[in-house]
């Protein structure tokens, strides 16, 4: 296990009271539970500027139940994302195109509306196809 690994998994531990200790297991307990899992999970995945936790991050994120992302990803998302910074946004439009591309559509519509021109132009790298057909 790396240091990144072990730094992930402690942290998921600490915010979860040592009740989840692998990511395999976040869809297994509780939603508020899970939540606080997939929360850190993310904030690494789009926040953090080291990118061996970025990448790491997206792993775990792709080791975990699609049915339970699908249910709990945008709400903690928008809980935790500023679709207005364009570092965090462009990085979570990679986790989803990555992880869980049946989000994009929610996903574009977090950020399209924002005025921001880091915003626009990762709406243009990644979604120029599905705006032309909105």
């Amino acid at each position: 296990m790396t240091k990144f690994e072990k730094w992930i998994i402690n942290e998921i531990s600490v915010e979860t009271g040592g009740v989840i200790n692998s990511v395999k297991d976040i869809s297994m307990h509780e939603d508020q539970i899970g939540n606080k899992a997939l929360k850190v999970l993310m904030e690494y995945a789009c926040k953090s500027q080291t990118t061996a936790l970025i990448l790491q991050s997206r792993v775990y994120m792709s080791e975990i139940s699609k049915e339970w992302l699908k249910l709990h990803f945008m709400n903690v998302s928008d809980e935790c994302i500023d679709y207005s910074d364009g570092w965090e946004y462009r990085r979570l439009v990679e986790l989803v195109e990555e992880v869980i591309p049946e989000l994009r559509k929610e996903v574009f519509f977090r950020g399209k509306d924002v005025d921001d021109n880091e915003i626009k132009e990762v709406i243009e790298d990644f979604y120029k196809d599905f705006q032309d057909s909105l």
